[in-house]
């Protein structure tokens, strides 16, 4: 890849000039993927429904978390036009850091085990560094942290928006060189190991800050519009700025500010306390035991109520299917199904329950 920094003095001269006027960046559709993971494989890791990507519990209805992610099916490879990605770094010096918020509707406690990240793009111009690395840092969300636009016109002054609150409580980092964009869409599962607690809205923001000089990466994002304008995907502005801004007043599609999509940085989540969810979420509890595995482990899951359409499916760490169960309609009761773990290579593995229409995740880890 070409350097993009080699523009960063004119660029940055063009972002303080024009700020108060326009978008400070404009995007370039590089090219359109299918939603990751959203069927389009037999073998693959199912997005989950129509809300948000497959390892997170969702509910389809939109009454647990949203955004919703790609409704349409579709995503984007979303470039800058000055070089580099809007979701990514890029040629401007000023937007090294981007975040993803999400809504917890109902307040429902829960805790981040790991984050799924699509990365579309991962280019080195020179021998790179052993520590070039992006960081992901979780926090909460908190009233007027954030810019957005006012009366239409673009806003850098004025926090008049939730954004990220100003303590991030967890963060972890991933190598360059461990970046994987796969063959399709590619994505990486990062265990977080401090598994923060949130009971409100929150957010999970990627720092390419600590990337070496030339090191360029780009993530998925859904296709314009696709958030209807909940405004959740944000830059962190630097500079005198110094200051979190939604990205639809950041960046323009067209000119006009009209970006209005979501990134694809996905939390993977357990409700309640322990590693499976101790609590019934979206009409479901489960816990896998023993956990770790070495020879067999015992999926259970609880229905509240009555429940149709009811299917297992186990993963992989890299998405591949390894069990799928269905079972169609299913009373509220409990219910068991063996592992067996011998089969298993040693590990992580994600279990999702789907039922009603909802999807519920967790993970246990075989160990030999």
């Amino acid at each position: 890849m070409k350097k993009i920094y080699l523009l960063a003095s004119v660029a940055m001269f063009s972002l303080l000039a024009n700020a108060q006027n326009a978008p400070l960046g404009q995007g370039v559709i590089l090219g359109t993927k299918a939603t990751p993971m959203k069927a389009t494989s037999g073998d693959r890791l199912a997005c989950p429904d129509t809300a948000g990507i497959g390892l997170i519990s969702y509910d389809p209805a939109g009454t647990e978390i949203l955004p919703e992610y790609a409704p349409s099916g579709q995503s984007l490879i979303f470039g800058y036009s000055g070089g580099g990605y809007v979701y990514g770094n890029n040629v401007q010096p000023l937007l090294k850091t981007v975040a993803q918020g999400y809504l917890n509707l109902n307040s429902t406690t829960l805790h981040i085990t790991d984050l799924m990240v699509v990365f579309v793009a991962k280019e080195r111009d020179g021998a790179g560094s052993a520590t070039s690395r992006v960081r992901f840092k979780m926090y909460p969300m908190a009233a007027n942290r954030a810019c957005n636009e006012n009366a239409g016109a673009v806003n850098l002054t004025t926090l008049n928006f939730t954004g990220p609150a100003v303590t991030s409580l967890a963060q972890v980092d991933l190598l360059y060189t461990d970046i994987d964009t796969g063959d399709v869409n590619g994505y990486n599962i990062i265990p977080v190991p401090a598994q923060p607690t949130f009971s409100g809205d929150f957010a999970i923001a990627m720092e390419t800050a600590l990337l070496a000089a030339g090191d360029t990466v780009g993530l998925l994002c859904d296709n314009i519009g696709s958030a209807q304008n909940l405004d959740y995907a944000y830059h962190f502005v630097g500079g005198s700025y110094n200051r979190w801004c939604v990205t639809d007043n950041v960046f323009s599609a067209s000119g006009n500010g009209d970006v209005d999509n979501n990134i694809a940085i996905f939390p993977i989540i357990c409700v309640g306390t322990g590693t499976g969810i101790s609590e019934f979420y979206n009409g479901v509890k489960m816990n896998a035991y023993p956990n770790p595995a070495t020879d067999n482990t015992t999926i259970e899951y609880t229905l509240e109520k009555n429940s149709t359409n009811v299917g297992l499916t186990v993963f992989d760490q890299t998405g591949r299917k390894v069990m799928e169960n269905s079972y169609n309609d299913q009373s509220a009761g409990v219910y068991k199904v063996n592992m067996n773990g011998v089969n298993l290579a040693p590990g992580v593995y994600f279990y999702q329950l789907r039922a009603n229409g909802n999807a519920v995740t967790s993970k246990f880890t075989v160990a030999k």
